[in-house]
């Protein structure tokens, strides 16, 4: 069941991410300029200086924004926080920022 959830809520990935992953690219791939702005994202999340985007729903559990660029269980009461912890990874960075195509560290926070 989790594979046919994992399919169905990244079904809608770009042709750019798709090709990120197809290409099998990394973070050394980017600019250094995108590399630089994803590292800083990444430890301003992991700090909590900056919080992903996302809203609780009635039981607790928080949803983020941008769920379809995440492969993770979904929130449960058991596992709330599910989703809040798969956004501050290094990975979920590097998809906002191609997906988004962000320039800037403020177009990339702002994505996150």
């Amino acid at each position: 069941m989790k594979n046919i959830t994992y399919l169905k809520k990244n079904a809608g990935f770009d042709d750019e991410l798709h090709n990120l992953r197809a290409n099998k690219k990394t973070l050394s791939a980017l600019p250094a300029d995108i590399q630089d702005h994803i590292n800083t994202v990444f430890v301003q999340l992991k700090e909590r200086e900056i919080n992903p985007s996302g809203r609780f729903d009635n039981g607790g559990r928080w949803y983020a924004d941008n769920g379809e660029l995440l492969a993770c269980r979904a929130p449960s009461r058991a596992y709330p926080y599910s989703e809040m912890t798969a956004c501050r990874t290094r990975n979920y960075v590097l998809r906002c920022a191609v997906k988004f195509n962000t320039k800037t560290l403020k177009q990339l926070q702002d994505a996150v």
